[in-house]
């Protein structure tokens, strides 16, 4: 429709936003939507709001998780980000599981072993299981690729550091 086409091309000048997302994905412009939604869910990710940054996730990937070959060929990045707001918003939630399962069949790529482990690792503190909280910190520090990427490497020398205080051992932490 026309009206709808006015209004995308009204949003596009605009911040992005989930009205943009919502548009974008209605018009079945997904490629389109799919960054503009990982903009806006890093900005809150980042601002510690993984509730808002699943919201608007949730948009773009419900037409993923429902039609698997749409999302063969994606990047990694999104059901990353996904999958850590999940994780961080309801770890317990049957999507988190799903979104892993996507990442476990490209964990040839470095950079979503590290991640993954990373997710896993943010689910057994959830559960109060520390050793393999600390263990799968251990694991995706030590397979990440050379150079570091800086924001993980500082989030999971910041989270060792805090498993290692939680076991008492504040010589290593």
């Amino acid at each position: 429709p026309l009206y709808m086409q006015r209004l995308v091309d009204v949003l596009a000048r605009k911040e992005p936003s989930k009205s943009r997302v919502m548009v974008l994905v209605a018009l079945n412009r997904l490629d389109e939507a799919i960054p503009v939604a990982q903009e806006l869910a890093e900005r809150h990710m980042a601002r510690l709001c993984p509730r808002t940054a699943m919201d608007v996730l949730e948009i773009v990937m419900k037409p993923l998780l429902e039609d698997e070959s749409l999302g063969v060929e994606r990047d990694p990045s999104l059901y990353l980000l996904y999958a850590r707001s999940l994780a961080q918003a309801n770890p317990t939630d049957a999507r988190l599981q799903k979104a892993l399962a996507w990442l476990d069949k490209r964990e040839s790529d470095p950079d979503v072993r590290t991640g993954t482990l990373a997710i896993r690792a943010h689910i057994q503190r959830w559960l109060g299981h520390y050793p393999n909280y600390r263990k799968l910190l251990a694991d995706a520090w030590n397979g990440q690729p050379d150079p570091r990427i800086p924001h993980i490497a500082s989030d999971l020398s910041r989270q060792l550091g805090d498993s290692h205080a939680l076991a008492g051992e504040m010589d290593v932490a």
